[in-house]
């Protein structure tokens, strides 16, 4: 929201025997008393709504969001050609193609003697990578797109082999998550990548953010590439795609919009950040814009010292990892999260949404959508560290009219369960 206001532009007379004024005089005497008033008044409207505009541009606003039934858990969600277990799973669509994107792929269930009680019955692979699937029209079921029987004491068991492949810089003990497909042309889209060097490093460990290239012309499988090479972006930048992208349109231009975590020296988040690119513009890296705040985007690039929760660059939303969509039904950006990650008190099993007019806010409070029975919904898990997190919005199931929508949670980084949520 900007707003212009001109002196010529405000008029608080009238006529003048019968005859407008304003078309030979713009201004009336500046002498008189009744003028001065006017003009003290004219002043008082401008800086009042000045007033309205900063605070339209920084305060929390009303969530519209409301759900008519409490979420609906429909069950976990599995490759149907490999028995690989799966991280993340963001969704996005290239031309008519649902593609997931998943961070890791960190070990192999043999289903047929999978003991949910004990554990007993997974072998284990070190996949920390990065791997991509087809979505079915079931929101439980898709297929990898590549697969392999090589990995860890997995051999000869179906699994889910990397997706984007090794470039220069990579290293052996180095993991690579990505995030979802943004259509750029209807055959080639965007994903941000995000290694991460895992062995004695503690939760984030980011070595930089980079941007990959998917092409699929509708024959054969997805192919992702990465012709910038490693990063784009240091490891003393915010990790670009974090936090999901998505196309939306500005003042008539089509951006992608990319969002980010900021953290302390603690590695704790305090902070949401965002960049943009015009969509037809996005592999030209120089095109980036960053947004610094009070509704100015620039290219100006963001640097994790410079965050905290104060900052002019801090959209003010508090998520940990989760995805962005457009609401349909409540014509609002819709971003779902859990407060996994978030150092005030909320359960790690318990789904949000904020809402929003604008792909950068201002955020609304947060309304639950869906909170896990533990008793109920979730698997086995041996070595006891219980963690939820994701909240991936999964727009190939959503009703036209944008009232019923999936998403997608991460439990302990093995499993993936669906949600159905009603809106009111």
């Amino acid at each position: 929201m900007r707003l212009h206001v001109s002196y010529r532009s405000i008029w608080l007379g009238g006529k003048k025997g019968g005859e407008d004024v304003r078309a030979k005089n713009p201004y009336p005497p500046a002498s008189t008393p009744q003028f001065e008033i006017r003009k003290m008044t004219m002043i008082l409207v401008v800086l009042c709504l000045l007033v309205v505009h900063c605070l339209a541009d920084t305060a929390t606003t009303a969530n519209p969001v409301a759900t008519a039934t409490p979420g609906q858990f429909i069950g976990y969600r599995n490759a149907s050609n490999t028995q690989s277990l799966r991280d993340l799973g963001f969704m996005g669509r290239l031309g008519n193609t649902w593609i997931l994107s998943f961070g890791d792929q960190l070990g192999t269930l043999k289903r047929d003697n999978y003991d949910p009680n004990t554990g007993n019955g997974a072998c284990q692979t070190l996949t920390g990578r990065d791997g991509g699937g087809i979505q079915s029209d079931d929101p439980l079921a898709y297929a990898d797109i590549n697969t392999t029987t090589i990995f860890g004491n997995c051999q000869n068991v179906p699994q889910a082999g990397y997706w984007c492949p090794l470039v220069k810089g990579d290293q052996d003990n180095e993991g690579l998550g990505i995030t979802n497909v943004v259509d750029i042309n209807g055959t080639h889209g965007a994903i941000w990548t995000l290694p991460t060097l895992q062995p004695g490093c503690s939760t984030p460990c980011p070595a930089g953010a980079g941007l990959a290239v998917v092409s699929f012309d509708g024959q054969g499988i997805p192919r992702c590439s990465r012709p910038f090479g490693k990063t784009t972006w240091t490891v003393n930048e915010p990790t670009w795609g974090q936090l999901g992208a998505i196309n939306a349109t500005t003042n008539g231009i089509e951006y992608v919009y990319v969002y980010a975590n900021g953290y302390n020296n603690n590695k704790q988040i305090n902070s949401v950040v965002a960049a943009r690119v015009p969509k037809t513009q996005a592999f030209q890296l120089g095109s980036y814009e960053y947004y610094q705040g009070n509704g100015v985007w620039n290219e100006t690039r963001i640097y994790i010292n410079q965050l905290s929760s104060a900052s002019p660059q801090n959209l003010g939303l508090i998520a940990g990892q989760g995805g962005i969509f457009y609401s349909n039904y409540y014509k609002r950006f819709i971003y779902i999260t859990n407060g996994q990650g978030v150092s005030d008190g909320d359960s790690i099993y318990q789904f949000y949404a904020v809402a929003a007019q604008n792909p950068w806010g201002p955020w609304s409070n947060r309304v639950n959508l869906f909170s896990i029975d533990t008793s109920k919904q979730l698997p086995h898990y041996n070595n006891g560290l219980p963690a939820s997190y994701g909240g991936f919005p999964m727009p190939k199931f959503f009703s036209v009219d944008g009232k019923t929508i999936y998403f997608s949670f991460t439990y302990v980084a093995f499993y993936e369960g669906v949600v159905k949520v009603l809106f009111k």
